[in-house]
This record gives C-alpha cells, sequence and structure tokens, in this order.
C-alpha cells in the first residue's frame, strides 16, 4: 500500500486544490490520498468559508480517500508550526509515503536552500526579528525585513513573498 499526504485548508476547495488531489495520485502512483485539514476556523484566526464538515465533503469528493482534522493549536498557529502539526498527523498514521504540497518555486532545490536558512536562526537574525518586531510588524513581515536587512540571497525572499512556499 502506497499512500501519499497533503496538508490543507480547501477554504474554500477550488479547480486548483483538485488538481493538486489528482497530479498527486497521478505522480506517485499512490493508493490513498490522504489530508490533513484545519477545522472550523483557519489559518488567519478567522472561521472558515464552511463548516469542517462540508470542507471534509468536498476534499473526499475530489479525490481525497480520507481527511483528518488539524489540531486547532496547529491551524492557528505560524506557517513552520501549520506545516509540522500536519506532517505529524500523517506521520502518525504510519502509511505515510509521499508528501506532496503545491508551491509557486518550481525549484525544489531552492525550497530546500530556503527551508535550511529558516531552520537555523542565528544570533544576527533573532536580533534582527526583534527589531522588526518592535516596530510592530506582523511575524511574516517582521521575518521578510530581518532576512532583508541581513543580505539574504534573493531566492529566500521570494520563497518568503509566498505563503504556499512558506508552508
Amino acid at each position: 500500500m502506497q499512500a501519499a499526504g497533503i496538508i490543507a485548508e480547501y477554504n474554500p476547495l477550488h479547480n486548483g486544490h483538485v488538481h493538486h488531489l489528482e497530479k498527486t495520485r497521478k505522480i506517485t502512483g499512490c493508493d490513498y490520498v490522504m489530508v490533513v485539514m484545519s477545522g472550523d476556523y483557519v489559518q488567519r484566526g478567522e472561521p472558515a468559508v464552511a463548516n469542517k464538515y462540508t470542507r471534509t465533503k468536498w476534499a473526499l469528493e475530489s479525490g481525497a480517500d480520507i481527511v483528518f482534522e488539524l489540531p486547532a493549536v496547529c491551524a492557528l498557529s505560524s506557517a513552520e508550526r501549520f506545516a509540522l502539526g500536519g506532517v505529524s498527523v500523517l506521520a502518525g498514521t504510519g502509511v505515510l509515503n509521499y508528501l506532496c504540497f503545491g508551491s509557486e518555486e518550481p525549484d525544489i532545490l531552492l525550497l530546500t536552500k530556503a527551508a535550511q536558512i529558516l531552520a537555523d536562526e542565528t544570533p544576527a537574525f533573532k536580533r534582527a526579528m526583534q527589531e522588526q518586531l518592535t516596530l510592530g510588524k506582523s511575524y511574516p513581515r517582521a521575518r521578510f525585513d530581518a532576512f532583508d536587512a541581513l543580505g539574504a540571497p534573493h531566492f529566500l525572499l521570494d520563497a518568503l513573498r509566498s505563503p504556499n512556499s512558506i508552508l
């Protein structure tokens, strides 16, 4: 048995999401597609456009085989914690073979390099980040500006501009 996992909100589910579900099955050749989806509240803290049961039905009708709810503490957190929560739920099934995601950045090597930089918060970055946050900026804006101030490579800054890339 081969299973692929997707972390999503489907708020609302649209043709791009359906395409993603279809491509996941086609590219991986998996037998099952598992989705971890936020519940009634989505990442930005707002209520979802439809309740979790309706959105689950949409996902199942569009090609998902099973939908798990992302715990609210993860769904309402930063992109990193949102993603970590979703990966943890999928890994916890014990049957995950593939993790599939959509991104505006098609180069997986650039995404990997960006992830490595983001995972290693240097003391200089932490100081720059604190400075940006004290200016009243949102976390994503402060992080972007901190990396920009430290001369981060353009591919990282481009990735930070895109919500799907940072997830």
